[in-house]
């Protein structure tokens, strides 16, 4: 496979570990050093704000096709067993199950259509600043990382039922 990515870069990008789900987001080297320090902030899921990466062309493809997006990738990597843990304690398990991944309780936009959520900064491995391709690992990186908050979250769906509701209301209009 040819690319302009050095092997450093795409190992870190995409590992092969099976057992992790690993996620890129393109964006700013300021916006990444701030995703590292504080974690991810999103909305609605992952799967809006991220590409989530199954092998190295797949990584190759989004890391070419989001270029317009910022000179720096944050790798998100999030160990199965966690993910699959919260969506069995989850009241309603069709929610995404990064929202129970978060370091908080959600809190509505500004526009208040919108629930943000941050994913716990040691689900983010780091980042890699494209221009010179170096590496900016998280010292407090951890894909199996678990807290009491991700129970509350998870217990808690009810809270994003009827979140979903009001949202369905308001399509409807």
């Amino acid at each position: 496979m040819t690319s302009r990515y050095q092997k450093p870069v795409l190992d870190f990008v995409y590992s092969g570990d099976t057992d992790v789900r690993s996620f890129i987001h393109r964006t700013s080297r300021s916006n990444a050093e701030m995703i590292v320090k504080e974690g991810f902030k999103f909305y609605r899921g992952l799967n809006y704000s991220t590409d989530f990466i199954t092998s190295t062309p797949k990584a190759v493809f989004f890391l070419n096709e989001r270029d317009i997006y910022g000179d720096s990738v944050v790798v998100i990597n999030i160990h199965t067993d966690i993910i699959v843990k919260y969506l069995n304690l989850s009241e309603t398990p069709t929610y995404h199950f990064e929202w129970f991944l978060s370091a908080g309780m959600p809190e509505y936009r500004e526009n208040k259509k919108h629930l943000t959520y941050i994913l716990h900064k040691k689900f983010v491995k780091g980042f890699v600043y494209l221009t010179s391709q170096e590496i900016f690992r998280n010292k407090d990186f951890n894909p199996s990382y678990d807290h009491s908050r991700f129970e509350v979250n998870a217990r808690n769906s009810s809270f994003y039922s009827e979140y979903l509701k009001g949202m369905q209301k308001q399509s409807n209009r």
